[in-house]
């Protein structure tokens, strides 16, 4: 299969186009540039087996994180340590509200 055209290569096949560029501009990603939103929501998801609030901001933290690197193009990093802190947080959560359901937990101490 040949093209016929102006290609000045003899009528052989014209070159494929080129590539677009890569997400985020082709600028490449610098080593330690890990979204500091995405470390607090790992650690207080982590944290979140001590009491209620860190896990709440784990998941608050997770959420704001994901949202930063997915607006800066994928530039920052820190996807997984978001997510981690957004499901470490809902499992806290559910394993306190569970444990105060079925009185393995009394809040009422006297």
């Amino acid at each position: 299969m040949s093209y016929e055209g102006g290609s000045g290569n003899g009528g052989g096949m014209s070159p494929p186009p080129p590539l677009p560029p890569p997400p985020g501009g082709g600028r490449p990603i610098p080593p330690g540039s890990n979204n500091g939103m995405a470390v607090a929501a790992l650690w207080c998801g982590i944290a979140g087996f001590l009491c209620i609030i860190p896990a709440i901001l784990g998941i608050v933290f997770g959420v704001l994180a994901k949202n930063q690197i997915r607006d800066s193009g994928y530039t920052q990093r820190g996807v997984g340590m978001a997510t981690a802190g957004i499901v470490l947080g809902i499992v806290w959560i559910a394993l306190g509200v569970l444990l105060l359901a079925t009185g393995i937990v009394d809040v009422n101490t006297n």
